[in-house]
């Protein structure tokens, strides 16, 4: 239910998770789990302005 609401989803991983097709239908943006504890406000930031520029 979770997936099929959310607008995007971001994965903070170290190894790609399987079953990766239950998110075909959605933004996909991996990332790693130091950037995500490290620069989450900028990984944000910086999805939110890819999201702008493709709206555009």
């Amino acid at each position: 239910q979770d997936i099929a609401e959310a607008t995007i989803i971001i994965h903070s991983v170290a190894v790609t998770p399987e079953d990766n097709e239950r998110f075909e239908s959605r933004d996909v943006y991996e990332i790693t789990l130091q950037d995500a504890i490290k620069n989450a406000a900028g990984i944000i930031k910086e999805i939110e302005e890819m999201i702008a520029s493709e709206q555009q």
